[in-house]
């Protein structure tokens, strides 16, 4: 599509004009109706674009955005997912072109240990993700303040 080969583009030169290899990872919704209005929708007829959104408490049908941004809040890549798909399986649809020794900072939908075990040996990509209290992997005390401050 030339839409997305023109952010593409505008994104590479973005990241190569950001003096910073720290970058923002994660998604949001894009509701095309509510839930109660799901049967009269003919845009987009699967249920796999049936999702949740956990902070309001409520299910959707649409499609959600997984968007990487640089520190200071400038996208550079998104990727257009399903919404029942989950943060993960859109973080491996994300092309993640970053030079070698970026962090990416995400909340803790993206906790996967092969995916950034993966990233960290193949790419030199380090994915910094917010640990929950009960996480195989506990960051040290000051790791995690980091984290949380970004």
């Amino acid at each position: 599509m030339l839409i997305n080969d023109l952010f593409h583009q505008i994104g590479m030169i973005l990241k190569e004009a950001d003096d910073s290899t720290e970058y923002l990872l994660d998604s949001f919704p894009v509701p095309i109706c509510d839930n109660i209005r799901i049967f009269n929708v003919k845009l987009i007829e699967s249920k796999e674009y049936r999702g949740y959104i956990a902070s309001k408490k409520r299910y959707f049908y649409g499609v959600r955005v997984q968007l990487l941004t640089t520190k200071s809040g400038i996208p550079v890549e998104f990727v257009f997912m399903p919404s029942s798909a989950s943060d993960v399986r859109g973080l491996n649809a994300l092309p993640l072109n970053l030079p070698p020794g970026s962090e990416i900072y995400a909340d803790s939908a993206y906790t996967d240990y092969t995916v950034e075990d993966d990233l960290e040996e193949s790419s030199q990509i380090f994915l910094k993700v917010i640990r929950k209290k009960n996480s195989l992997r506990q960051d040290l005390p000051w790791n995690q303040y980091i984290k949380q401050s970004q």
